[in-house]
């Protein structure tokens, strides 16, 4: 059975249902080897905020994308 790709704003939904979780797995590992520590709790947090805060605005500019792709159509 062939995989069924919906088009117009529910595949657009799905791509980014896909990309969210695939960040969010991403994010948690950050975290996880956060955690763990490297000698440098500091340097380690400020580097995790980093990539949290380049991700949120990655994932907010992908819903807002969507949101006007649905506003459009």
């Amino acid at each position: 059975m062939a995989d069924f790709k919906p088009a117009g704003a529910d595949g657009d939904f799905q791509a980014w249902a896909k990309h969210h979780a695939h960040d969010k797995k991403l994010h948690d590992l950050q975290i996880a080897e956060g955690k763990q520590g490297d000698g440098d709790a500091e340097v380690s947090s400020a580097h995790l905020q980093e990539g949290w805060a380049k991700e949120h605005e990655h994932e907010k500019r992908l819903h807002d994308n969507a949101i006007e792709m649905e506003r459009h159509q």
